[in-house]
């Protein structure tokens, strides 16, 4: 390529996805040849690329970079420190980060969700749950898909029929069922 930018490198290095070791690299030449300063995405890029390899030293190095470089830290880049804090072990830092931050999308209530659940913490899952609705965010199928796995893992069977319930309620309302039902399918 003749002449690279940082939407090169960084589709580049995404690209990378099945060879996370290759994109960290990229995006460690990107910085040391200086002539293309990252910006947010290539740089969640990256620590989603030290999440695969559960390289957290790594990725909160890139993390720091990106804050002493002035890079915008992005709600997206966010998300993508939490997670890979919680696939590391480091839940306690991702929960510090999830609740020091501000403007929680659906997508990072989503990342614990799914981290939890992944993790076998259904009490964890079902008291953040808790917390979601009571601060009014809006869900989707991948926070209710989420809760329902944790449930089936490790929840109560009351739990479980109570989440059942707000469920079925709600999913008519929001249109969300017939997705839910296809998606469970595939």
């Amino acid at each position: 390529m003749p002449e690279r930018n940082v939407v090169s490198w960084t589709s580049h290095g995404c690209a990378r996805g099945g060879d996370p070791l290759m994109a960290v690299n990229l995006f460690n030449l990107m910085v040391s040849e200086g002539r293309v300063a990252p910006n947010s995405i290539s740089v969640a890029c990256a620590i989603s690329a030290c999440a695969k390899l559960k390289d957290i030293d790594n990725g909160e190095r890139i993390f720091s970079y990106a804050v002493d470089s002035g890079i915008v830290i992005s709600s997206s880049l966010l998300n993508t420190l939490v997670h890979l804090h919680m696939k590391c072990g480091s839940v306690e830092i991702a929960e510090r980060i999830f609740c020091d931050c501000g403007d929680r999308s659906v997508v990072l209530w989503n990342t614990m969700l799914s981290n939890y659940s992944r993790g076998g913490m259904a009490r964890k899952v079902i008291k953040l749950f808790d917390d979601m609705l009571i601060a009014g965010a809006r869900h989707d199928k991948v926070t209710i898909l989420a809760v329902a796995s944790a449930l089936a893992e490790h929840g109560g069977a009351v739990v479980a029929l109570r989440f059942h319930g707000y469920v079925t309620e709600t999913a008519w309302m929001l249109g969300m069922m017939r997705s839910i039902r296809l998606s469970t399918c595939t």
